[in-house]
């Protein structure tokens, strides 16, 4: 069914990108940090005046609030607390105030996280508003502030109004950064990712295909070629195209093997990944060998460092590793 398979096409995409440098929730909660970042230097203003003794004790107290129950994770107090912060600082410094943006942009973060996509959304729909009408329509700034807009879009599943931000995200990437960059290489990803999620597998495949040729000419490390591999490799798999699909896979195994030496917990990872994708492809046969070499990469680590140091606080994760491996080759008794 549908929800089957866009249930599916989620599952395989958290698995890609959870292999490459940084998980998924790490991607999520950078997006927002950086987002905030460029939003604050270019959204600089001269100080407006600063408000009364009183007003500023208000805005401390509120500060604190918002710290201790952010430190305690408890979002959902935050957000009211961030919201508090935002109108008091609107109406003493006005909504062009660089406090005032930076307290908007504390405030949608949190929204994200409380599941308000579309009140966060309309805060950073203002931002890039604001950044548009002081930078142009076509600058860097607006660049980077259209990154804003896609989380919560992406969350409300509101696919027909991504389509020109990732369109228009392409262009700017074009622009700036030209046509062999990594940074168009990944605004071309992330459209065919959309293109993908509304079944247009064809037009997908073509982004993903331009963007890992990119990122072949350009990428300083295996790591990036890997996650543009995968990308790919995953799309033909879903297509049928099971031999185009191999030969990646082949491809993204052999890059995998050459960092056992320098990066053993991310090439295990790699591998895993691609017997994950045999495995519940149907090809049970090209699964077994990949979750076998898993399993002894991570005895043999485990093994090493027992010797060399029976304390390492790494130790307990990788003979979690290990035993999540097992469980995925469905050898339950070495699992256990």
């Amino acid at each position: 069914p549908p929800q089957a398979n866009r249930a599916i096409e989620r599952a395989r995409a958290s698995l890609i990108v959870a292999m490459l440098p940084l998980s998924a929730m790490r991607l999520v909660t950078l997006v927002f940090l950086v987002v905030g970042l460029f939003g604050r230097v270019a959204l600089a203003q001269v100080a407006p005046k600063p408000p009364s003794l009183k007003v500023q004790a208000e805005l401390s107290k509120l500060e604190k609030e918002l710290i201790d129950l952010q430190v305690k994770q408890a979002p959902f107090l935050a957000v009211k607390v961030a919201k508090k912060l935002y109108d008091l600082r609107t109406k003493e410094l006005g909504p062009d105030a660089q406090e005032t943006k930076n307290a908007a942009l504390q405030y949608s973060g949190l929204l994200m996280q409380t599941g308000d996509y579309n009140a966060a959304y309309l805060i950073y729909k203002a931002q890039l508003v604001a950044l548009e009408k002081k930078h142009g329509a076509d600058s860097k700034e607006v660049q980077q502030g259209l990154a804003m807009l896609i989380g919560p879009l992406w969350s409300q599943n509101r696919l027909d109004e991504l389509d020109p931000i990732y369109q228009r995200s392409i262009a700017l990437a074009k622009k700036h950064e030209g046509e062999q960059s990594r940074e168009y290489a990944a605004a071309l990803t992330q459209y065919g990712t959309l293109l993908n999620a509304r079944n247009e597998y064809t037009a997908a495949i073509r982004m993903y295909e331009q963007a890992l040729k990119i990122t072949e000419a350009v990428a300083k490390d295996d790591m990036s070629i890997i996650g543009a591999l995968q990308v790919v490799a995953s799309t033909y798999w879903q297509l049928n195209q099971k031999p185009k699909a191999i030969a990646l896979f082949d491809r993204i195994v052999k890059l995998a093997n050459g960092m056992v030496g320098t990066n053993i917990q991310y090439a295990a990872a790699i591998l895993w990944s691609v017997a994950s994708q045999y495995s519940y492809g149907g090809r049970p046969d090209l699964a077994a060998p990949l979750q076998k070499q898993v399993t002894d990469i991570y005895t043999k680590e485990i093994a090493r460092m027992e010797k060399a140091n029976p304390d390492d606080p790494m130790l307990p994760g990788l003979v979690g590793q290990l035993g999540f491996s097992y469980r995925n080759a469905n050898d339950l008794a070495n699992a256990e």
